[in-house]
């Protein structure tokens, strides 16, 4: 099937906001009263801190094609030409913008699009695609196959999965496409919108309690109308915070008509909201979106914490990546040998990087038990080969189990003469 073929008997993936006439999911209003699209919840700080950690600690992660020997693996040196220039014809789109646009896509609306034109056999040219611009369907051989539209929901290509790579964040069993976070969790973001939302207008309107003003006989609309906005031009707004109110005619404030922050709960909301978000939707440690909360940060290391972020959060990313543009690779030409094959992959080793001392350590036990060479150390650590760094070494007091080992003595002092000095 050819990138713009059509294709046969269509069998389509229902979804519930995605029509022919109303392509462009808006989003149901949530209980909060606030709508809950991915440009929306891009608004609340949580998200956007969650997504921007998220998307570029993939994005700046080191990138390799590793080509696997049996249990030997080889960096391939003459790497693809898509890992560092995705799309020629766009000198600003860098493999760093395009994966950390796929990161974003995922994150988001639980599924990526890169379009190939070309085919995974000839990756010259990748495409991320807008997720809602892209349907799914399947033809009577149940094979997929991909429906792209424009800006106005109309049709500009439908291509086969040669063309096409497609990652997904959940997926349900027999799904076509994956879970939206923003979908799942809209709840719990509309109500942290809503508090933000609050917080503004709270402060915008500069005072801490609901007010009203009690004028002894009887007031007609327009009157009133005059009051409301004397008052409000007065006493409202941030820059009028704490001025003396002056009152004349028996006229008196009536206060304790609102409610407190401490009432509302708003300050635990905002703090519940950090915690649902980044921990329970994403997978990032709270004290990541800087949460002061007792137990978001432990006293455990910087290495041990980095390990949590990079086990929940960031390897099953990587992962959902990986296996994708897996198909773009293959084995070297050069490399005969049976059972080879090649796989791309992030090195997410700096994630969990220790401090100096402990990484110098780490090595020198390493390099002292024999399993790695003084240059496998230096690599590690952006330092150049150095003459003699590619063997092996093992302390000399120690062989083989089996084998007699050479046993070092101390030299016994000879006894001396009787009367000897």
């Amino acid at each position: 099937m050819g990138i713009f073929a059509p294709v046969a008997a269509p069998i389509e993936e229902k979804r519930d906001w995605l029509t022919d006439d109303d392509w462009m999911w808006e989003g149901p209003r949530t209980a909060s009263g606030v709508r809950v699209t991915r440009e929306s919840a891009m608004r609340l700080s949580t998200v956007w801190g969650c997504v921007r950690l998220l998307s570029n600690t993939i994005a700046t992660a080191p990138t390799d094609v590793i080509v696997r020997i049996g249990p030997a693996r080889f960096p391939e040196f003459e790497k693809p030409s898509w890992l560092s220039n995705p799309y020629p014809a766009d000198p600003s789109m860098t493999w760093t913008e395009h994966i950390a646009q796929v990161a974003t896509s995922l994150l988001l609306d639980g599924n990526f699009f890169t379009f190939v034109p070309n085919s995974v056999f000839d990756p010259s040219v990748l495409m991320v695609l807008d997720p809602r611009k892209v349907e799914i369907k399947r033809h009577s051989s149940m094979v997929p196959y991909y429906v792209i539209r424009n800006d106005q929901g109309q049709v500009i290509a439908e291509v086969d999965v040669m063309h096409m790579l497609h990652g997904t964040w959940l997926r349900m069993p027999g799904s076509m496409r994956g879970i939206s976070p923003i979908d799942a969790a809209r709840q719990g973001i509309g109500a942290g919108l809503a508090t933000e939302d609050f917080a503004a207008r709270f402060f915008g309107q500069g005072t801490a309690l609901s007010f009203g003003v009690e004028v002894p006989g009887h007031l007609d609309e327009e009157q009133k109308d005059k009051l409301r906005e004397s008052m409000k031009k007065n006493y409202a707004s941030s820059k009028n915070s704490h001025s003396v109110g002056v009152l004349t005619d028996g006229a008196k404030f009536v206060t304790g008509l609102g409610i407190t922050n401490e009432q509302a709960q708003f300050l635990e909301a905002r703090r519940f909201t950090v915690e649902d978000i980044a921990g329970r939707i994403f997978g990032i440690p709270p004290h990541k979106m800087g949460s002061q909360e007792p137990g978001a940060s432990s006293y455990n290391s910087v290495e041990i914490r980095n390990l949590d972020y990079r086990q929940d959060a960031v390897l099953p990313l990587s992962r959902r990546i990986e296996d994708p543009y897996n198909r773009l690779v293959e084995v070297p030409s050069g490399v005969n040998a049976p059972g080879a094959s090649a796989q791309f992959m992030f090195n997410l080793d700096g994630i969990a990087r220790a401090d100096l001392k402990t990484r110098y350590e780490a090595y020198g036990i390493g390099i002292e038990k024999g399993f790695l060479k003084p240059r496998d150390a230096r690599e590690k650590e952006d330092l150049p080969p150095a003459d003699g760094d590619d063997k092996l070494y093992m302390q000399a007091q120690m062989g083989p189990l089996g084998e007699r080992a050479v046993v070092v003595t101390r030299p016994v002092r000879p006894a001396l003469p009787a009367g000897g000095a």
